[in-house]
């Protein structure tokens, strides 16, 4: 269901960062949004963003794909329009090591 309705939102802005898809933290949550043609891509684009997080954070590699196999969860956003939407969600403690 749509609705209208008002929000505030807050943005802060890093200088020098470059991120291909938003990056959200709500509470305790970090989330990394993606969208693509179909659910597939969109959902490698999120881990894929969600892993370089992890690894800026102080994973390694190898490190940071075990912790998303463990504690990372994928979201469908919306599947209606032409291109779908995946979140990466995991809990923002882990974020650093």
């Amino acid at each position: 269901v749509e609705a209208g309705g008002e929000v505030t939102v807050k943005f802060d802005v890093i200088k020098g960062e470059k991120i291909e898809n938003p990056i959200i933290h709500v509470d305790n949550k970090v989330m990394v949004v993606a969208s693509a043609e179909n659910l597939d891509k969109a959902a490698d684009l999120a881990v894929r963003d969600m892993h370089k997080l992890l690894v800026k954070g102080g994973w390694s590699d190898e490190e940071a794909g075990m912790l998303m196999s463990l504690k990372c969860d994928l979201v469908i956003c919306q599947i209606v329009n032409p291109v779908k939407t995946v979140r990466a969600v995991i809990d923002a403690d882990l974020m650093k090591k």
